[in-house]
């Protein structure tokens, strides 16, 4: 079971209210707490996605990427996604930017307790230059700079070849646990690097389409 609660414009109060039980059974989409529609057939119905009319003639689509925790859930309205929606381009940014802090914070802490401690095992030096590059492009990230996820996508994915290739060749096997979370990181800094793209593209629309000083 569970609920997620979205605004239907960026700075509004959110309005729309999205429940649903085991295995997605009973799906119910409310709007200020008046039922728009519900979807009984699970899942699989949510993977081809449906759509509702909402009051003022507008159309909310939804439709599920993955059931694959956590489940995403695309939400748009007339094709554009709601804030604080999964497949939101300000929101999959902030979630890039908080996983490069997160390791930039990590990365600083071991590093700084292998300078203390002289241990060459826990990375010193390496370790403490490595969480300053992490946070330098969580910055540019937050900026929405499309270059800072790119350089965040191939450092993380250098840094795990390398950490596989240093297991295998000291004859043990990687941590699946371990390569689960660093791939799933490496999907949120791809998926940040296209955020940005789509915000530059409405952007640019945005400026077309505005009156002419």
């Amino acid at each position: 079971m569970g609920s997620k609660r979205l605004a239907l414009e960026a700075g509004e109060t959110p309005r729309l209210e999205l429940s649903w039980g085991l295995r997605w059974k009973r799906f119910v989409v409310a709007l200020d707490g008046k039922v728009v529609g519900t979807v009984d057939e699970g899942a699989s119905a949510l993977k081809k996605g449906v759509s509702f009319k909402l009051p003022d003639r507008s159309t909310l689509r939804i439709r599920m990427l993955s059931r694959v925790f956590p489940a995403e859930l695309s939400v748009t309205r007339d094709g554009v996604p709601l804030p604080g929606s999964d497949t939101d381009p300000e929101r999959q940014i902030r979630t890039a930017m908080l996983l490069l802090y997160i390791l930039a914070g990590f990365k600083l802490l071991m590093g700084g307790v292998a300078l203390v401690w002289s241990s060459e095992e826990m990375g010193g030096l390496g370790s403490v230059l490595m969480g300053a590059v992490f946070g330098v492009l969580g910055y540019f990230v937050a900026r929405g700079t499309r270059a800072g996820a790119l350089l965040a996508i191939l450092l993380y994915g250098s840094d795990m070849l390398l950490s596989v290739v240093e297991s295998i060749s000291a004859g043990g096997q990687p941590n699946f646990f371990g390569l689960l979370i660093r791939t799933y990181i490496i999907i949120m800094f791809t998926k940040a690097a296209q955020a940005t793209w789509v915000l530059h593209q409405r952007g640019e629309a945005e400026a077309d389409v505005s009156p002419q000083s």
